[in-house]
């Protein structure tokens, strides 16, 4: 609630909702926990005109569309052999993973952004039943200003590079998740400081260790399925650390920038 959707694009605006950054995380409207739906706070948590006055003159450097990128990563990927039993082609005899994404683009208070890339999957049976749904999330690299020098939008393309990196390593870890499921080890806990998309301060989550790459690791964090951190989250490591998880360490908490 309250991001700004880029017209004719898979973009979602974010940085501007009212609230704190632990509220937002755990999915309370307006950013006040068991806050009360009134007119008035519906308006507040919905408000999307900062990020649409955020970008407003950028938008047409913002027309990104997952589709293209996706199938092109997807043929890449199929021709791995731990991947033989996927298909893009249509089988209606067969289970199903429906994916949608959005590009988040997320603000800071000092005016750079981040974007994340967000892939929503369900797996539907032969019947067309839901067996699960979850989320994968993947950022990669340091933030920079949507325009001017050194930003997302000058050099043309900056910004379409780094979101179908961000785009491969997400489809990626999540084919191995479907086709060969991550051990979630409750023993496997793990404290993480990072950014993460809808929340513009820096926080800790615990959560469970899936993967471990040279550059990369995936979590599941320990919130609601109706928090924003909810699902796999991929994390780069130039930009977030993560050590073994202390009994006393909070379930959320927000950190001091360094």
């Amino acid at each position: 609630m309250g991001t700004y959707h880029v017209p004719n694009s898979q973009v979602l605006v974010s940085g501007f909702q009212k609230g704190s950054a632990l509220a937002i995380a755990l999915g309370s409207v307006g950013g006040t926990a068991g806050i009360a739906l009134t007119s008035a706070a519906f308006g507040v948590a919905t408000d999307s005109s900062g990020g649409r006055n955020a970008v407003q003159s950028d938008e047409a450097a913002l027309q990104v569309s997952l589709a293209s990128p996706a199938t092109r990563i997807l043929h890449t990927l199929l021709e791995r052999p731990e991947f033989g039993e996927f298909s893009l082609n249509a089988n209606p005899a067969a289970y199903a993973l429906k994916i949608r994404g959005d590009v988040v683009l997320q603000f800071f208070d000092n005016g750079d952004v981040r974007p994340f890339v967000v892939l929503n999957a369900n797996l539907l049976s032969p019947q067309h039943e839901s067996l699960w749904t979850t989320r994968y999330v993947a950022s990669l690299g340091a933030p920079r200003p949507l325009s001017g020098d050194h930003s997302w939008t000058t050099p043309a393309g900056t910004l379409n590079e780094s979101v179908s990196a961000e785009l491969r390593r997400a489809l990626l870890v999540m084919l191995t998740d479907v086709s060969s499921p991550y051990p979630r080890n409750k023993n496997d806990r793990i404290a993480v400081q990072g950014y993460f998309p809808f929340i513009k301060k820096r926080i800790q989550v615990v959560g469970l260790r899936l993967a471990d790459a040279s550059d990369w690791f995936a979590f599941s964090p320990n919130v609601p399925v109706t928090s924003s951190l909810s699902g796999v989250n991929i994390m780069d490591k130039s930009v977030a650390q993560f050590r073994m998880a202390k009994s006393n360490d909070p379930r959320l908490k927000v950190i001091a920038t360094p």
